[in-house]
């Protein structure tokens, strides 16, 4: 997994989580707090924490992604279960409920 815009679109909906998200994948607070202030839309912050994480983890995996949105102060397990189903487990379902 190396590509935004994959991962973007595997994740629309989620975008109002962004700061959440990024704590779930070990993304320190302070550069999360630099990228707000730099950003003027959760969209943008979402698109620059999810390249953060893309560009320095050592772990990039949708398992470590699902895991992320599964953890009780995410709670998109709508969203992990999508993406579970496409990206890990192979089935196509191209829809899910964004809720």
């Amino acid at each position: 997994m190396e590509d935004l815009s994959e991962v973007l679109r595997a994740l629309h909906g989620v975008k109002e989580n962004w700061f959440s998200i990024g704590l779930a994948l070990n993304i320190r607070p302070s550069i999360l707090q630099a990228i707000e202030a730099d950003e003027r839309t959760d969209e943008h912050r979402f698109a620059k924490m999810l390249l953060r994480w893309l560009q320095n983890s050592e772990d990039r995996s949708w398992k470590v992604l699902v895991s992320a949105l599964k953890v009780h102060y995410v709670r998109r397990s709508d969203v992990a279960k999508a993406v579970e189903d496409k990206y890990i487990y192979g089935r196509n379902t191209d829809h899910y409920s964004a809720g």
